[in-house]
Protein backbone atom coordinates (compact mmCIF):
# COMPACT_ATOMS: atom_id res chain seq x y z
CA UNK A 1 0.00 0.00 0.00
CA UNK A 2 1.19 3.62 -0.87
CA UNK A 3 0.81 6.89 -0.09
CA UNK A 4 -1.38 7.32 -3.24
CA UNK A 5 -4.06 4.73 -1.40
CA UNK A 6 -4.93 7.52 0.94
CA UNK A 7 -5.16 10.79 -1.49
CA UNK A 8 -7.86 10.91 -4.17
CA UNK A 9 -7.19 12.12 -7.93
CA UNK A 10 -7.51 15.37 -9.48
CA UNK A 11 -9.81 13.54 -12.71
CA UNK A 12 -9.00 13.15 -15.66
CA UNK A 13 -10.85 12.93 -19.03
CA UNK A 14 -11.19 9.14 -20.35
CA UNK A 15 -13.46 8.66 -23.47
CA UNK A 16 -15.20 12.35 -22.69
CA UNK A 17 -15.89 11.38 -19.48
CA UNK A 18 -14.61 12.77 -16.42
CA UNK A 19 -13.06 10.18 -14.32
CA UNK A 20 -12.18 10.33 -10.64
CA UNK A 21 -11.45 9.08 -7.57
CA UNK A 22 -12.15 11.03 -3.92
CA UNK A 23 -11.88 10.66 -0.35
CA UNK A 24 -14.27 12.56 2.16
CA UNK A 25 -12.00 14.85 2.92
CA UNK A 26 -11.70 16.41 -0.33
CA UNK A 27 -15.30 16.44 -0.57
CA UNK A 28 -15.92 18.22 2.77
CA UNK A 29 -13.47 21.05 2.09
CA UNK A 30 -14.00 21.64 -1.81
CA UNK A 31 -17.87 21.04 -0.91
CA UNK A 32 -17.78 23.35 1.71
CA UNK A 33 -15.43 25.92 0.15
CA UNK A 34 -16.84 29.83 -0.41
CA UNK A 35 -15.99 31.92 -2.68
CA UNK A 36 -16.88 35.38 -0.71
CA UNK A 37 -14.90 34.50 2.82
CA UNK A 38 -12.15 31.80 2.00
CA UNK A 39 -12.13 28.94 4.31
CA UNK A 40 -9.40 27.18 2.38
CA UNK A 41 -6.32 27.84 -0.39
CA UNK A 42 -7.00 26.05 -3.70
CA UNK A 43 -3.53 25.86 -4.76
CA UNK A 44 -2.26 24.42 -1.11
CA UNK A 45 -5.31 21.45 -1.36
CA UNK A 46 -3.69 20.56 -5.30
CA UNK A 47 -0.49 20.73 -3.94
CA UNK A 48 -0.70 18.68 -0.67
CA UNK A 49 -4.27 16.39 -1.01
CA UNK A 50 -4.05 14.96 -4.43
CA UNK A 51 -1.95 11.64 -5.78
CA UNK A 52 -0.10 13.01 -8.27
CA UNK A 53 1.08 15.76 -5.89
CA UNK A 54 4.80 15.99 -4.54
CA UNK A 55 4.25 17.13 -1.24
CA UNK A 56 2.23 15.93 2.06
CA UNK A 57 0.05 18.06 4.14
CA UNK A 58 2.08 18.83 7.38
CA UNK A 59 0.15 17.63 10.69
CA UNK A 60 -1.23 20.18 12.74
CA UNK A 61 -0.75 19.72 16.59
CA UNK A 62 -4.11 18.61 17.07
CA UNK A 63 -4.03 15.70 14.18
CA UNK A 64 -0.96 14.66 15.62
CA UNK A 65 -2.78 13.76 19.15
CA UNK A 66 -5.26 12.29 17.96
CA UNK A 67 -2.84 10.25 15.76
CA UNK A 68 -1.35 9.51 18.81
CA UNK A 69 -4.76 8.49 20.87
CA UNK A 70 -5.97 6.00 17.81
CA UNK A 71 -2.37 4.42 17.73
CA UNK A 72 -3.02 3.29 21.74
CA UNK A 73 -6.36 2.97 21.52
CA UNK A 74 -6.41 0.17 18.70
CA UNK A 75 -3.30 -0.94 19.41
CA UNK A 76 -2.11 -0.13 15.56
CA UNK A 77 1.80 -0.19 16.62
CA UNK A 78 2.60 2.64 14.82
CA UNK A 79 5.32 4.68 15.49
CA UNK A 80 3.45 8.04 16.34
CA UNK A 81 6.43 11.37 17.24
CA UNK A 82 5.13 13.50 19.79
CA UNK A 83 6.29 16.73 20.66
CA UNK A 84 8.38 16.78 24.11
CA UNK A 85 9.03 19.28 26.58
CA UNK A 86 12.34 20.84 27.15
CA UNK A 87 13.14 18.42 29.97
CA UNK A 88 12.69 15.19 27.73
CA UNK A 89 8.94 14.50 29.50
CA UNK A 90 5.88 14.68 28.02
CA UNK A 91 3.23 17.26 28.24
CA UNK A 92 0.39 16.89 30.74
CA UNK A 93 -1.83 16.73 27.24
CA UNK A 94 -0.11 13.57 26.08
CA UNK A 95 -0.52 12.21 29.53
CA UNK A 96 -4.12 12.57 29.64
CA UNK A 97 -4.87 11.23 25.86
CA UNK A 98 -2.68 7.53 27.38
CA UNK A 99 -5.10 7.18 29.89
CA UNK A 100 -7.82 8.03 27.60
CA UNK A 101 -6.80 5.36 25.28
CA UNK A 102 -7.08 3.20 28.61
CA UNK A 103 -10.58 4.51 29.19
CA UNK A 104 -11.53 3.82 25.92
CA UNK A 105 -10.47 0.51 26.33
CA UNK A 106 -12.89 -0.24 29.93
CA UNK A 107 -15.56 1.61 27.67
CA UNK A 108 -15.64 -0.95 25.03
CA UNK A 109 -15.99 -3.88 27.00
CA UNK A 110 -19.39 -2.24 28.58
CA UNK A 111 -20.53 -1.61 24.86
CA UNK A 112 -19.53 -5.26 24.04
CA UNK A 113 -17.27 -3.75 21.49
CA UNK A 114 -15.74 -6.72 19.75
CA UNK A 115 -13.49 -5.35 16.73
CA UNK A 116 -13.35 -7.04 13.53
CA UNK A 117 -12.00 -4.81 11.21
CA UNK A 118 -9.56 -2.14 12.66
CA UNK A 119 -8.29 0.73 9.66
CA UNK A 120 -10.12 -0.91 7.30
CA UNK A 121 -9.48 0.91 3.43
CA UNK A 122 -12.74 0.36 1.30
CA UNK A 123 -12.22 1.81 -2.37
CA UNK A 124 -15.78 1.06 -4.01
CA UNK A 125 -17.01 2.10 -7.29
CA UNK A 126 -19.56 4.57 -6.72
CA UNK A 127 -20.47 5.30 -10.53
CA UNK A 128 -19.66 4.64 -13.62
CA UNK A 129 -17.12 7.22 -13.61
CA UNK A 130 -16.54 8.49 -9.66
CA UNK A 131 -14.53 6.06 -7.29
CA UNK A 132 -14.89 6.39 -3.64
CA UNK A 133 -12.69 5.79 -0.57
CA UNK A 134 -11.87 5.78 2.73
CA UNK A 135 -10.28 4.13 6.00
CA UNK A 136 -12.63 3.34 8.47
CA UNK A 137 -11.54 3.37 12.45
CA UNK A 138 -12.97 -0.13 13.08
CA UNK A 139 -16.18 -2.45 12.06
CA UNK A 140 -17.42 -4.03 15.34
CA UNK A 141 -20.11 -5.56 17.22
CA UNK A 142 -21.66 -2.38 19.50
CA UNK A 143 -24.50 -2.03 22.02
CA UNK A 144 -26.50 0.55 21.92
CA UNK A 145 -28.16 0.24 25.32
CA UNK A 146 -29.59 -2.31 27.10
CA UNK A 147 -31.76 -3.16 24.91
CA UNK A 148 -30.34 -2.44 21.09
CA UNK A 149 -27.25 -4.99 20.01
CA UNK A 150 -25.43 -4.45 16.78
CA UNK A 151 -23.95 -7.56 15.77
CA UNK A 152 -21.45 -4.91 13.64
CA UNK A 153 -21.68 -1.02 13.28
CA UNK A 154 -18.93 1.03 12.05
CA UNK A 155 -17.46 3.16 14.88
CA UNK A 156 -14.62 6.26 14.30
CA UNK A 157 -12.95 7.48 17.29
CA UNK A 158 -12.43 10.82 17.84
CA UNK A 159 -9.87 13.39 20.32
CA UNK A 160 -10.59 16.62 20.55
CA UNK A 161 -9.69 19.54 23.62
CA UNK A 162 -13.06 19.40 25.28
CA UNK A 163 -16.46 17.26 24.36
CA UNK A 164 -17.95 20.28 25.54
CA UNK A 165 -16.53 22.94 23.09
CA UNK A 166 -19.25 25.07 21.69
CA UNK A 167 -17.39 26.75 18.79
CA UNK A 168 -15.25 26.02 15.86
CA UNK A 169 -15.84 22.89 13.41
CA UNK A 170 -15.51 20.43 15.95
CA UNK A 171 -18.25 21.87 18.52
CA UNK A 172 -19.33 18.02 20.10
CA UNK A 173 -21.23 20.56 22.23
CA UNK A 174 -23.46 20.98 19.19
CA UNK A 175 -22.77 17.85 16.61
CA UNK A 176 -25.89 18.09 15.15
CA UNK A 177 -24.79 21.56 13.32
CA UNK A 178 -21.54 19.68 12.41
CA UNK A 179 -20.44 18.80 8.95
CA UNK A 180 -20.80 14.63 8.95
CA UNK A 181 -19.56 13.87 5.50
CA UNK A 182 -17.15 11.04 6.99
CA UNK A 183 -20.32 9.42 8.61
CA UNK A 184 -22.30 9.41 4.99
CA UNK A 185 -19.48 8.55 2.99
CA UNK A 186 -18.50 5.54 5.10
CA UNK A 187 -21.88 4.22 5.66
CA UNK A 188 -22.00 4.75 2.01
CA UNK A 189 -18.61 3.05 1.53
CA UNK A 190 -19.55 -0.32 3.77
CA UNK A 191 -23.15 -0.66 1.50
CA UNK A 192 -21.89 -0.74 -2.18
CA UNK A 193 -18.74 -2.99 -0.77
CA UNK A 194 -20.49 -5.40 1.20
CA UNK A 195 -24.11 -4.27 0.78
CA UNK A 196 -24.89 -4.00 4.49
CA UNK A 197 -26.25 -0.83 5.58
CA UNK A 198 -24.29 -0.08 9.01
CA UNK A 199 -25.23 2.27 12.12
CA UNK A 200 -22.18 4.47 12.43
CA UNK A 201 -21.19 6.00 15.74
CA UNK A 202 -18.48 8.66 16.81
CA UNK A 203 -16.70 7.93 20.40
CA UNK A 204 -15.44 11.20 21.08
CA UNK A 205 -12.62 11.63 24.10
CA UNK A 206 -11.02 15.07 25.31
CA UNK A 207 -7.38 15.83 27.11
CA UNK A 208 -9.48 18.69 29.43
CA UNK A 209 -8.36 17.97 33.40
CA UNK A 210 -11.54 16.24 33.56
CA UNK A 211 -10.96 13.70 30.45
CA UNK A 212 -14.17 13.64 29.11
CA UNK A 213 -15.80 11.08 26.68
CA UNK A 214 -19.11 11.22 24.77
CA UNK A 215 -20.72 8.72 22.39
CA UNK A 216 -22.97 9.42 19.18
CA UNK A 217 -25.19 7.82 17.46
CA UNK A 218 -25.40 9.87 13.66
CA UNK A 219 -28.55 9.66 12.13
CA UNK A 220 -27.90 8.17 7.82
CA UNK A 221 -31.76 7.96 6.38
CA UNK A 222 -32.68 9.48 2.88
CA UNK A 223 -31.91 13.21 3.87
CA UNK A 224 -28.38 12.43 4.52
CA UNK A 225 -27.94 9.80 1.52
CA UNK A 226 -29.02 12.80 -0.57
CA UNK A 227 -26.71 15.12 1.24
CA UNK A 228 -24.13 13.39 0.60
CA UNK A 229 -24.95 12.50 -2.99
CA UNK A 230 -24.96 16.88 -3.60
CA UNK A 231 -21.90 16.86 -1.42
CA UNK A 232 -20.40 14.63 -4.12
CA UNK A 233 -21.02 16.59 -6.84
CA UNK A 234 -20.36 19.78 -5.60
CA UNK A 235 -16.86 18.99 -5.08
CA UNK A 236 -16.59 17.26 -8.23
CA UNK A 237 -17.77 20.81 -10.01
CA UNK A 238 -15.08 22.35 -7.60
CA UNK A 239 -12.74 20.00 -9.20
CA UNK A 240 -13.60 20.86 -12.57
CA UNK A 241 -13.32 24.68 -11.81
CA UNK A 242 -10.42 24.91 -10.17
CA UNK A 243 -8.94 22.72 -13.24
CA UNK A 244 -10.00 24.74 -15.84
CA UNK A 245 -9.52 28.20 -14.06
CA UNK A 246 -6.43 27.57 -12.23
CA UNK A 247 -6.09 26.21 -8.31
CA UNK A 248 -5.91 30.01 -7.02
CA UNK A 249 -3.69 31.00 -3.89
CA UNK A 250 -5.36 32.23 -1.04
CA UNK A 251 -2.85 33.66 1.54
CA UNK A 252 -3.47 33.73 4.83
CA UNK A 253 -1.04 33.18 7.77
CA UNK A 254 -2.41 30.44 9.62
CA UNK A 255 -2.21 28.44 6.11
CA UNK A 256 1.10 29.89 5.03
CA UNK A 257 3.20 29.58 8.15
CA UNK A 258 3.54 25.44 7.30
CA UNK A 259 2.56 25.16 3.70
CA UNK A 260 4.70 23.38 1.35
CA UNK A 261 4.80 25.85 -0.72
CA UNK A 262 5.45 28.94 1.17
CA UNK A 263 9.14 28.97 -0.34
CA UNK A 264 7.92 29.27 -4.13
CA UNK A 265 4.14 30.73 -3.69
CA UNK A 266 3.77 34.44 -4.70
CA UNK A 267 1.27 35.20 -2.70
CA UNK A 268 2.75 33.82 0.82
CA UNK A 269 2.26 36.41 3.36
CA UNK A 270 3.96 36.04 7.21
CA UNK A 271 1.43 38.60 8.13
CA UNK A 272 -1.67 38.00 10.20
CA UNK A 273 -5.27 39.58 8.82
CA UNK A 274 -6.33 42.26 10.40
CA UNK A 275 -10.05 41.02 12.38
CA UNK A 276 -12.76 43.58 12.57
CA UNK A 277 -14.75 43.05 15.61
Amino acid sequence: MTIDDFKPDTGEIINEAFKIRLNQTVIKILNNFDFSDANMCPAQVRATMFSDSSFDSVPSAAMVKGLYFENLALDLNRNIEIPLLKNGNKSVDYDRIEKQAEKFKQIAEDHDIVIQEKQLLIQAQYSENIDLFGTLDFVSSFRESNDVFHEKAIVDLKLTSNVFSTYGDYSWAFPMNMDHTQAFMYNELYKIKYGEDLPFFYMVFDYSPSMNYKIFKKHIGPTEKAQLHESIRMAIERIKYFDENGWIEIPRHDRCKDCPLKDTCSSFTNKRQVEII
